[in-house]
Parts: C-alpha cells; sequence; structure tokens
C-alpha cells in the first residue's frame, strides 16, 4: 500500500485482514483510518495504530465491541475516538496517554474520545497526566 493510502472500507481491509482476527496492527505509513473501516471485525481484541496516523474517523471502529486493549506506536499525535470500546481498563487508557507525543504544536486538537463506562473508571492521575501531555479527554454528551 502507499505510504498515504486510506483504508475506508471492509473490501480494502479484506485483502490484508480476517475478520476473525483477534489483534490487528495498521502497518506504519497508513495515515488515515476512514469510516467503519474495521466494521464487523468482532473477533478483533487488541489493535495496535502507528505514529503515521493523522486521521482516525469517529467512527472507524464501529462494530469492534470487544476491543480490550489498543495499543499506540510511542509518539502517536493524533484524535482517537473510541467511544463504543466499553472494555478498556484503567491501565490501558494511561499506555494510550503515555504514547501519546507531547504537545508541541499550538492550536493542534489531540482529543481522546472515551465511551463514559471506561471515564468513569479513570483515575484523577490519569487525567491529569493526560493534561500534562497536552492531550484532552472527552466523553459525548447525551441527548
Amino acid at each position: 500500500m502507499p505510504t498515504n493510502a486510506i483504508i475506508s472500507d471492509i473490501s480494502a481491509l479484506s485483502k490484508v485482514l480476517a475478520r476473525t482476527d483477534s489483534q490487528i496492527q495498521i502497518p506504519f505509513g497508513i495515515t488515515r483510518l476512514g469510516t467503519g473501516c474495521l466494521y464487523g471485525f468482532t473477533s478483533l481484541t487488541t489493535l495496535k495504530l502507528p505514529k503515521s496516523l493523522t486521521f482516525v474517523a469517529g467512527n472507524a471502529l464501529s462494530g469492534c465491541g470487544n476491543i480490550t486493549d489498543i495499543v499506540l506506536e510511542d509518539g502517536f499525535d493524533c484524535s482517537l475516538s473510541i467511544i463504543g470500546q466499553t472494555n478498556l481498563t484503567e491501565a490501558v487508557v494511561q499506555a494510550m496517554v503515555a504514547a501519546y507525543k507531547n504537545n508541541a504544536l499550538t492550536g493542534v486538537t489531540r482529543t481522546l474520545t472515551l465511551a463514559s463506562e471506561v471515564y468513569d473508571r479513570l483515575s484523577a492521575a490519569t487525567i491529569l497526566a493526560a493534561t500534562a501531555k497536552g492531550l484532552s479527554i472527552a466523553v459525548p454528551s447525551i441527548k
């Protein structure tokens, strides 16, 4: 795949990945994960994301409700919405916060959007560590 490839639908992924994979590592060089690109990967429990990502669609992980571990490559510097992933532990969120690149640029939004069930389990120390790195932790509002 070219380094600017956009994984945007299941047909693009099906050439590389199987829906029954429990662990997926998105290759370095991929810069964007589009809408629903991992939809239907119900066996997925571990997802590894490279620091080359610059965009992850808000619902890129729709239908992946069994994810318990998201590994971010050190230096990850992209907003990430994982509101459907309710099984993540605080240790996983701490590791994700640690992997985020320190905020060296002004005006760049870095937001980790979590399911409210995950956010409610976080300690103040985890939230403060995120803030210290220039990372916002958000929870979508309920309407």
